[in-house]
């Protein structure tokens, strides 16, 4: 492999891997706003503070769809 096939590769791999961040956050903030929501049920809270915790901690995973992070 040459260095620019090594560059280009270590390129798509953190183009790939801030799509995922970018996912995980737009899920995080629609559930923060149907959090927002005085209809929402309590227990919701919780795992959506889990879920940004991972996520600060850079354990990205989107629902339904496995971690690679």
């Amino acid at each position: 492999m040459t260095q620019l096939n090594v560059y280009v590769a270590r390129a798509e791999l953190e183009a790939e891997a801030a799509r995922r961040r970018a996912e995980a956050l737009m899920s995080l903030l629609q559930q923060i706003a149907d959090v927002a929501r005085p209809e929402v049920e309590p227990a919701a809270l919780p795992a959506l503070m889990r879920r940004i915790r991972k996520l600060a901690m850079g354990q990205v995973s989107t629902p339904g769809k496995p971690s690679v992070a």
